[in-house]
């Protein structure tokens, strides 16, 4: 199965392409496959993805990959100091499908970022950190709840439940693996 999302607030000029390892997911220049016929969706959608440069490209079996892709955005927001991607869309190319992606990806900034152009050692500093992601992930249910949240926070597009998200994100990483309160723990 061959995913392509395009990359919207990305760009690149210090390397062709780089592959993620172990996971499928590269990142490449963006060029719309003939095979996926955009005629079916509006004319607004088509012209935001042909508007795309770049995209992030998943080329593998597994058909779980939206949480891999989700744990690879963060890495992005987490661990550079940049104005993060986002995907929109997700083109599969097996079977000529176009997914808009309707919660839109939003970024809540207290401190404006810049729009800064991705250097080869900044994909270095992803990768560790996207690996990082992976080893929480698969840590527990709690860490991976934890990541969960922590996402929908970071692409709420409002504060408040930004704020709540985070919130149910520390919580998840303090509480207990058996149930019971997680106050005390947590204050």
């Amino acid at each position: 199965m061959r995913i392509v999302m395009p990359l919207y607030e990305f760009e690149c000029n210090a390397i062709q392409s780089f592959s993620f390892s172990g996971c499928g997911i590269a990142i490449q220049p963006f060029t719309l496959d003939a095979s996926i016929d955009l005629s079916e969706i509006s004319k607004l959608d088509a012209h935001h993805i042909r508007s795309a440069s770049w995209a992030l490209i998943y080329d593998g079996s597994n058909t779980t990959y939206a949480p891999l892709v989700s744990l690879l955005l963060m890495s992005f927001r987490i661990f550079l100091d940049h104005r993060p991607p986002f995907i929109k869309y997700r083109l599969c190319t097996d079977d000529n499908q176009v997914i808009r992606i309707n919660q839109p990806m939003t970024y809540n900034y207290s401190v404006e970022r810049e729009r800064i152009r991705y250097e080869s050692a900044d994909f270095i500093q992803i990768e560790t950190g996207f690996q990082c992601l992976q080893k929480m992930d698969a840590t527990s249910t709690r860490t991976k709840n934890a990541l969960y949240f922590l996402y929908r926070a970071f692409h709420s597009d409002k504060w408040i439940d930004s704020f709540v998200l985070m919130m149910c994100s520390l919580e998840s990483l303090f509480s207990k693996d058996a149930p019971g309160g997680a106050t005390k723990t947590i204050t």
